[in-house]
């Protein structure tokens, strides 16, 4: 399995897992963890777009501008989004955040696994 979709799987099950203990934690409930999976979602569609104009970078050069384009097109449909989630449906701002950072736990849990993997005097394996 490759870094990327490893990192991919990690985020949707840190997510999850958020999401259930919110779910059942005395100060969560429903709304708290439809914020979670709500702030998760929109950390997956910003990262399916920086992924998507990082390897079109990379790639063939024309239709850069049209790229361009629709990078801030999807960041403004984010910004809706986050509009709709915090202000008319009121989910809490918190577990919205808690849901974003989803992808950050994964980023340590990979650096943790790679740590871990490395041997140094530092580290015994």
């Amino acid at each position: 399995m490759s870094f990327l979709l490893r990192l991919e799987r990690d985020a949707l099950i840190a997510c999850a897992a958020m999401a259930a203990a919110v779910l059942l934690a005395p100060f969560g409930g429903p709304w708290s963890a439809l914020g979670v999976l709500g702030g998760g979602a929109l950390a997956a569609v910003s990262y399916r777009g920086l992924k998507a104009v990082v390897f079109g970078a990379v790639g063939a050069g024309s239709g850069r501008a049209g790229a361009l384009v629709k990078f801030f097109t999807r960041h403004a449909m984010l910004a809706v989004a986050a509009y709709v989630m915090l202000a008319r449906l009121r989910l809490p701002a918190w577990a919205v955040a808690a849901g974003a950072s989803s992808l950050v736990v994964a980023v340590v849990i990979a650096a943790a696994r790679a740590f871990g993997s490395v041997p140094g005097p530092g580290n015994p394996r």
